[in-house]
């Protein structure tokens, strides 16, 4: 866009402009899809267990959840040299830890649990 713009070629940079914002219409509305039906498979998920469970999940899961999370600070923090080396990576990080806070317990939550 830059050496079109350079050239004084206006009807080009035009085009360059709208492929552009083609494309990142296709982005936003996949993110917001994505923030969706994770908010939808949380809440399911979380509807299936005690809070027991999900203590219990936090403090067995420990290591694996500060893993995940140290993981994604570092991608977002450091170079991209580090550990993770794209942003699919890093979102695979909070989803695994969150994922192992709420996982489905062995037997799931009855009706009437007292």
């Amino acid at each position: 866009m830059v050496n079109r713009t350079r050239e004084g070629d206006a009807f080009a940079v035009g085009w360059i402009l709208l492929d552009m914002i083609y494309n990142i219409d296709n982005i936003t509305v996949s993110c917001g899809i994505g923030i969706m039906e994770t908010a939808d498979g949380i809440q399911k998920l979380a509807a299936l267990q005690y809070p027991s469970s999900v203590i219990d999940n936090f403090v067995f899961n420990f290591g694996d959840i500060f893993d995940a999370l140290r993981n994604t600070i570092l991608y977002l923090t450091h170079n991209p040299r580090g550990d993770y080396n794209v942003p699919y990576d890093a979102g695979f990080g909070v989803g695994h830890a969150i994922y192992e806070v709420i996982q489905p317990p062995y037997r799931p939550k009855r009706k009437n649990p007292y």
